[in-house]
């Protein structure tokens, strides 16, 4: 069900995020926030908090601190030249 103070969150929150906040699909929330005629602010800056979290939580746990995308935690980890997720790269022979 999307609630009445569903427009500030969307306007906030990227689509990945409250898709898992409000137990929707990804999909539905597009939909919806298109519908609704309300636009996603694609650009804030990390703070020292933000990037702390992204050091030291998985990558999911930081999506659910920080408000932030999947895809934008990766990102962030890349920019602070984390190490990568653990997964094994296959050795060619």
């Amino acid at each position: 069900m999307w609630t009445p103070e569903t427009p500030e969150t969307m306007a906030r929150v990227s689509d990945e995020v409250l898709a898992v906040r409000l137990g929707r699909s990804v999909k539905a929330v597009q939909r919806e926030r298109t519908q609704r005629g309300i636009r996603f602010r694609v650009t804030r800056r990390w703070t020292e908090e933000e990037d702390h979290l992204v050091r030291t939580l998985s990558v999911d746990d930081t999506v659910r601190a920080t408000d932030r995308s999947r895809k934008a935690i990766l990102k962030r980890r890349w920019v602070l030249g984390l190490p990568g997720l653990g997964r094994k790269r296959r050795r060619h022979s």
